[in-house]
């Protein structure tokens, strides 16, 4: 088949939305990875359920073996631990068929040691600029959670501290528009409904 075959029928498996080619982009190593772990994070919480990233085989590279890929292996590796990937398959030498996890799964992905140690209560700082009805659906998703742990009658103090575990893993590092929030915590949400 050639290249376009390939393509038509990638697009018509994954849909427009689902494909990220970086390939024409020509990106660093760092700038793909950080463009894979955003744009997948960006897809988990639209609840897509598979997607396809493409990196190019690295033919033109030292050795033939392509940097880019390398580190968006690794990226999906580590996206994997921390719950946004739940599985990783070769498509082609230079294309990787990602399924997403289920949003929970985000949320209780485990620390690891390297990882900084999440605070002890959320950043209220970062809390404060919330309006106030995204912080009440960030309340009830952090209640909902704690019951569905088996926490009966949470204190304060708990819903507290899980609504700030739930803002720091769907915030990640880089602070999401009020828009992007809303919709991981009605994602998060309906995952705990259903």
């Amino acid at each position: 088949m050639t290249s376009g075959i390939h393509a038509a029928l990638d697009r018509a498996r994954f849909g427009d939305l689902a494909i990220l080619d970086l390939h024409p982009l020509r990106p660093t190593a760092a700038q793909a990875a950080e463009r894979v772990r955003q744009w997948l994070t960006e897809r988990q919480v639209m609840g897509i359920a598979e997607a396809l990233v493409i990196t190019g085989q690295g033919r033109h590279s030292e050795d033939g073996v392509s940097p880019v890929r390398a580190a968006v292996q690794s990226a999906l590796g580590r996206l994997q631990r921390e719950g946004v990937v739940a599985e990783i398959q070769e498509h082609t030498p230079g294309s990787t068929v990602v399924r997403l996890a289920p949003l929970g799964r985000r949320l209780d992905a485990p620390s690891r040691r390297r990882d900084p140690a999440p605070p002890k209560r959320p950043p209220v700082r970062r809390l404060e600029g919330l309006s106030d009805d995204l912080v009440e659906a960030l309340e009830r998703l952090a209640a909902a959670r704690l019951e569905r742990l088996g926490v009966v009658n949470p204190s304060p103090g708990q819903v507290v501290d899980e609504m700030g575990h739930v803002f720091s893993r769907l915030a990640g590092t880089h602070a999401p528009s009020e828009a992007a929030l809303r919709a991981a915590i009605e994602r998060a949400t309906a995952e705990l409904d259903d």
